[in-house]
C-alpha cells in the first residue's frame, strides 16, 4: 500500500523530519526522511496486518518541535486464486465436459478466460462446456475485481489433463461344430467376440426364444429349420453397437436312413468246383459303397 501523508502546523514555514519503526508484522519500504509529504509504498510480507509507526518532528529553523508518532495499518495482500474442476474425466469420444472455475478473492465481478492447450478464444464465465479430445489440458486465467490490496492478480488455475478413450464397436459371430446334421445329432455353437472385454456375456436363442445357457459355447440337438442366434453384452469402456446381435444359423437336419444289404446267388447247389457268383444289393448305401465279403465268417481279399 502507499502511505501518504500530509504534514501540516500552524506554524508557518514549518518542516518535518521522521523516522520510522517497525511495531508489528514484517513490514518493508519505510525510512527516515524529511519534507511536507510522507510518500512512502510500505509492502506487508506475512499474511496478517502489521504496524509501521512514523515519529515526526517539526522544525522551524534551528528549532524542533514535540515529537509526534503516527501509526500506519498494512494489511495483508489477498492472493488471487482459482481451482478449476471437470464434471467428467476419463470419458469416451464425443462426451461433452463442464469445466467449473472457483475463484479465491476473485472480487465482485471476477473475468474468467479459458484455454485449451494454451489457446484461448473460449466463452467467458466460471463455467465452460466443450468436447474434449484425448490429451487435452484445460486451464483458467481468472482476473479479479479487487484492485485494494490484491496479489497473483491475474491468477492461473491448476490444469485438467482429458483422458479420453476411443469408441470401439462391438459384434459377435457365431458359426456350428457341423451343419447338416444328421437327426439327433448334438452341436456346439461357438461365439466369437469382437471388442467383448475381459468379461462379456452371451445370451443364445433358438427361433427366438431364450436359451438358458450363458456361456461362449452353447449344445443343443436341433431340428430341422432351427434359428440360431447369440446376442453379447460387451464390458468395455465406450462400446458402440452393444449388445450386439449375431449372425443366424439356420440349421439343416438330414433324416437317419437305415443301411442294409442283401446278397443273393442263382443257384445254392453245385458240384464240387464249380463257381458261384454271388450279387450284394444294398439299401441306402450311398454312390459309392465299400464292400468286404466273408466266408464262415473269415474275410475274403
Amino acid at each position: 500500500m502507499k502511505a501518504l501523508i500530509v504534514l501540516s502546523s500552524d506554524v508557518t514555514n514549518t518542516n518535518y523530519h521522521w523516522t520510522a519503526t517497525l511495531t508489528s508484522g514484517n513490514i518493508t519500504g519505510f525510512s527516515p526522511d524529511s519534507g511536507l509529504i510522507i510518500n512512502q509504498v510500505l509492502v506487508n510480507l506475512l499474511s496478517i496486518p502489521g504496524i509501521v509507526t512514523y515519529h515526526i518532528t517539526p522544525q522551524v529553523g534551528i528549532c524542533s518541535g514535540t515529537t509526534v508518532d503516527f501509526q500506519v495499518t498494512v494489511n495483508a495482500r489477498d492472493s488471487v486464486k482459482v481451482s478449476i474442476s471437470a464434471s467428467a474425466n476419463n470419458i469416451c469420444s464425443g462426451t461433452s465436459v463442464t469445466y467449473t472455475a472457483t475463484p479465491t478473492n476473485g472480487g465482485s465481478t471476477p473475468s474468467y478466460q479459458w484455454l485449451v492447450n494454451g489457446i484461448s478464444g473460449f466463452p467467458p464465465g466460471s463455467t465452460f462446456t466443450y468436447t474434449p479430445a484425448n490429451g487435452n489440458i484445460i486451464t483458467c486465467i481468472l482476473t479479479s475485481s479487487n484492485t485494494v490490496c490484491t496479489s497473483n492478480n491475474p491468477a492461473t488455475s491448476n490444469a485438467v489433463n482429458m483422458v479420453v478413450n476411443p469408441n470401439l464397436p462391438v459384434a459377435v459371430t457365431i458359426s456350428p461344430s457341423e451343419n447338416p446334421v444328421c437327426a439327433g445329432s448334438s452341436v456346439t455353437f461357438t461365439a466369437t467376440p469382437t471388442n467383448g472385454g475381459v468379461n462379456p456375456t452371451y445370451q443364445w436363442f433358438v427361433n427366438g426364444g431364450d436359451v438358458l445357457q450363458s456361456a461362449p459355447t452353447m449344445s443343443y440337438i436341433p431340428a430341422n429349420g432351427d434359428l440360431v442366434t447369440c446376442v453379447m453384452n460387451s464390458n468395455i469402456t465406450c462400446p458402440t453397437g452393444n449388445p450386439a446381435t449375431s449372425n443366424t444359423i439356420t440349421m439343416i437336419e438330414n433324416t437317419v436312413n437305415p443301411v442294409s444289404i442283401v446278397i443273393t446267388t442263382p443257384v445254392t447247389t453245385v458240384c464240387s468246383g464249380t463257381s458261384v457268383t454271388f450279387t450284394a444289393t444294398p439299401t441306402n448305401g450311398g454312390t459309392n459303397p465299400g464292400y468286404h465279403w466273408f466266408i464262415n465268417g473269415g474275410g475274403v481279399p
